[in-house]
């Protein structure tokens, strides 16, 4: 029987786009051959369940280069609605890929733009600016774009706003804090003197402006992660310094910058590359490059001071470890570790732990395969675990800092400092934000 747009209507499984309803997990896989992103979500216990697939590019081996292979860096927009991977395939220049997120964690294609080499580190300011690393030794830019979606897939548009200045050696990873509309970008100066981190806000213009600036030399930062306190950032230092070595800085309301008292802290573990905080901001993760482990720290809740539970897992072989995340799940805070190889044991995926409540690390379920090949850097998305339209910073405590990112807002004439819904920003919306405030959280 022919099928009609009624019985099409019918027999479709309709979903949204927007961002997904639940915890999802976003996976790039990293291979030569193939490009592709895998979507997990936890069940009930915390264990992975796949949810998509979606291939980017794929070519047969001794075939030309593709742009969509080789997945480096992905980055998921601020209201989850988008997702962002770099592709690493020594093309000149290099793509982006912008995919759209369904409310049951699906995914499609959305745009494809080419970006200059190398685009390795990247991260959102919202659902409509992106900072990309320019990952070009001796010259490296952070560049800040706007994306406007089409109609239709690849029918949008990516448009550079702004760039750091000119002189970084190598930068390769950006990290944001959407609330406050910061970046912080590090710049590794190998075997030199000025590596350093520096932060920037980004206007409503996607214009930046520095608010932050530390040096690290004798180290340089890799993988950086903000605490959900908004007050902590810590940084893997790789090989430099003593070649293990754990970074942090104490980030200010505004931005600023300073290193937090005993940085660099000692890890257990060899080339500490890529680092994780939990959900609580009590706990720090790294995951090690040379030796393939993950170590964990508790932090000081008062000064951002780290120090070494004596927690580890192995993942395998040395350069065998992806990266690390974490979630805040129904079951508790857990603890996400991919495995880009199957070096070691044959198998490759991601790992998922439950974080006890004294930092250490308990296996859920089995290593979840993601199709791909290399599954190396992923991405988290927590979906909002209360209604409290006050908490500005998103640290799910209603501080001071709050006052302050409401009122930078609206000094900047943000939208997102617009509480009275007139589509005006006036007195009346602080007076609606006092409210807000007032009523406290659900």
């Amino acid at each position: 029987m022919p099928r009609t747009a009624t019985t099409l209507l019918l027999a479709c499984t309709c979903t949204t786009f927007g961002q997904a309803d639940d915890p999802t997990v976003f996976v790039g896989n990293n291979g030569n051959l193939l490009g592709a992103v895998t979507s997990f979500q936890p069940d009930a216990t915390g264990a992975l369940v796949e949810v998509d697939y979606v291939v980017i590019d794929d070519r047969p081996a001794g075939g030309p280069a593709l742009p969509g292979t080789n997945i480096e860096g992905i980055a998921l927009s601020a209201g989850g609605r988008f997702l962002a991977t770099g592709h690493a395939t020594a093309l000149d220049p290099e793509q982006l890929t912008i995919l759209e997120v369904f409310s049951d964690g699906t995914m499609r294609i959305m745009d494809e733009f080419t970006v200059p080499n190398a685009p390795l580190g990247m991260a959102w300011i919202d659902d409509e600016y992106i900072a990309v690393a320019q990952s070009n030794i001796g010259n490296s830019f952070a560049r800040v774009y706007r994306y406007t979606p089409g109609a239709a897939p690849m029918t949008g548009s990516l448009v550079q706003t702004d760039a750091t200045a000119a002189g970084a050696t190598f930068i390769t990873n950006i990290e944001s804090d959407p609330s406050r509309r910061l970046i912080f970008v590090q710049d590794s100066d190998f075997g030199g003197s000025s590596a350093n981190v520096t932060s920037y806000r980004v206007d409503g213009d996607g214009q930046l402006t520095e608010t932050g600036f530390v040096f690290t030399s004798p180290n340089f930062a890799l993988d950086m992660a903000l605490a959900p306190s908004g007050e902590w950032l810590y940084a893997g230092g790789g090989i430099s310094g003593s070649g293990s070595d754990v970074l942090g800085f104490e980030v200010g309301p505004a931005g600023s910058l300073s290193t937090i008292s005993g940085s660099p802290f000692v890890s257990p573990g060899a080339s500490p590359a890529w680092i994780t905080v939990s959900p609580d901001s009590r706990f720090v993760y790294a995951g090690h490059g040379g030796d393939a482990s993950v170590w964990g720290f508790s932090t000081d809740v008062t000064t951002g001071a780290l120090t070494s539970l004596g927690v580890t897992f192995d993942v395998g072989s040395r350069g065998s470890l992806g990266t690390v995340g974490t979630l805040d799940l129904d079951a508790g805070q857990f603890l996400f570790v991919s495995d880009n190889s199957t070096s070691f044991d044959d198998l490759q995926g991601l790992y998922s732990f439950r974080i006890e409540d004294d930092g250490s690390l308990t296996q859920v379920g089995d290593i979840a395969m993601t199709q791909g090949s290399q599954p190396d850097n992923f991405v988290v998305w927590q979906p909002g675990r209360t209604s409290c339209p006050a908490d500005i910073d998103s640290d799910g405590q209603l501080t001071i800092f709050d006052f302050l990112e409401f009122q930078n807002l609206f000094d900047s004439g943000d939208p997102a400092a617009e509480f009275d819904g007139d589509g005006n920003l006036t007195l009346f919306d602080f007076l609606e934000f006092q409210n807000a405030f007032d009523a406290g959280c659900d």
